[in-house]
Order: structure tokens, then C-alpha cells, then sequence
């Protein structure tokens, strides 16, 4: 991987996602930005989001930049039987580290992988969650609301209304966001991607719309929701 090859296999490891993917398939490069961080320490994460310049780049939230965001918050450690998720501590003189430091580029993305992170500071206590990303800088409550509904299906065995249940901690524009997340999270899984529009299906027409604006990652640039 990156972390063994450094920047040439790093090249290599794009052309194959890119010719096996296409340039959404943004997992992908992902993966790359989880080796890419290992590869120039922890600490250091100005160098590997400037090496993710140099992988395709196609949606500001996802690819290599997500990589990286995710593995500083939810590294994986090694022990005796291998590769173990774990999760840095939470600073609550620094709540919202490394996103006020990284570029302004970057920061949509740091504030969507804070929230997924925030599943593993508060379990299953969805209202200190929401609380955290309420409390984040404007505009990025919202990154924050949808990247934490963006790993409920998958945590929860895809029970939607268990998922949704999840988001009603949230309140007005950060709970279509968190719903956002949840749509996103069916939409990106082949055997779930029929139940994404129901998710958006709320009382008022303006959340329906924004919550759909929500789920779509790709900000346009894809065929979502088709």
C-alpha cells in the first residue's frame, strides 16, 4: 500500500481506481488517504492532504481527503491478531481539531468525518452528538449533521427508522442534513439504494428539497438519485 510505497505507488493505486471505478467511485481513493496519513504520520496531516492533490479528486467530501480525516479520527492500531479500529480521544479544549487548522478546501470534508466520528466519542447518545455539530463553526454544523447520518444505516444494521430516530436529536437544518446522511448511506449501497428517496419524504416540500441537496455528496456532479 502507501504507507510501504510512498508517492509512486500512490500514482499507480489512483489509475487503477479511477480504471475500476470511474472517477466517483470515490472509496476508492479513500482507502489511499487512509495509507497516505499512516505514510507521513499522524501529525502531519498538511503533507498527506497535499499528496491527495495528486490522486482524482472529483468530490470535495469523499475520496482521499475523507481518507485521511478518517484515519487521524479512527485509526487503525495494530495487536496480535492484526488491524484494530480504534478512536483518538476527544479534546474538549480542541473539539473540532484538525478542522480549524486544515485549508478552507478541506474543511467541508474534516467537519463530515468529525461527525462519523462522533459515533464512536458519544454511543448511541445521539443528542450529545447533535449538540457537538450544533456547536460547530458556520456553515459546517451541517457537514457535521450529515456525516454523522451518513454512518447511522450502516451502524444499525440498515434499520432506517431506527436511523431516522437517530437524527430527530437534531433540529432544523442539521436534522434534513443528518436525513441527508441517512439517504446518501442507502443511496451508496446497491441492495438499499431503493429506499433513498423515501428517507427525504418529510412534511414540507423545502425539507424534502434540501434534504435530497443533502444526500447527494457529489454536490451535482453525479446522477444522483437515479
Amino acid at each position: 500500500g502507501v504507507s510501504e510505497g510512498g508517492e509512486e505507488t500512490m500514482s499507480s493505486l489512483n489509475t487503477a481506481c479511477v480504471e475500476k471505478f470511474g472517477v466517483f467511485g470515490t472509496g476508492c481513493q479513500h482507502g489511499i488517504g487512509d495509507g497516505i496519513l499512516e505514510y507521513v504520520g499522524y501529525q502531519d496531516i498538511a503533507s498527506a492532504l497535499a499528496l491527495c492533490e495528486k490522486t482524482t479528486q472529483t468530490v470535495p467530501l469523499l475520496g482521499c481527503v475523507s481518507g485521511v480525516f478518517m484515519e487521524f479520527n479512527t485509526p487503525l492500531v495494530s495487536t496480535g491478531e492484526g488491524l484494530t479500529p480504534s478512536s483518538r480521544s476527544y479534546d474538549s479544549e480542541r473539539p473540532y481539531m484538525p478542522c480549524d487548522d486544515v485549508d478552507i478546501r478541506y474543511k467541508k470534508s474534516c467537519y463530515f468525518e468529525l461527525g462519523g466520528w462522533m459515533h464512536a466519542v458519544f454511543p448511541d447518545d445521539y443528542k450529545s452528538a447533535a449538540d457537538f455539530c450544533r456547536r460547530a463553526p458556520s456553515p459546517y454544523a451541517v457537514e457535521c449533521s450529515r456525516g454523522f447520518g451518513a454512518i447511522l444505516p450502516p451502524s444499525v444494521g440498515y434499520d432506517i427508522q431506527r436511523s431516522l430516530s437517530a437524527c430527530d436529536a437534531f433540529s432544523d437544518q442539521n436534522h434534513t442534513a443528518c436525513r441527508g446522511g441517512v439517504a446518501w448511506a442507502l443511496y451508496a449501497d446497491p441492495a438499499h439504494r431503493s429506499e433513498t428517496l423515501a428517507v427525504c419524504e418529510m412534511e414540507s416540500e423545502s425539507d424534502s428539497a434540501e434534504c435530497l441537496q443533502f444526500a447527494d455528496l457529489t454536490e451535482g456532479q453525479s446522477n444522483f438519485p437515479n
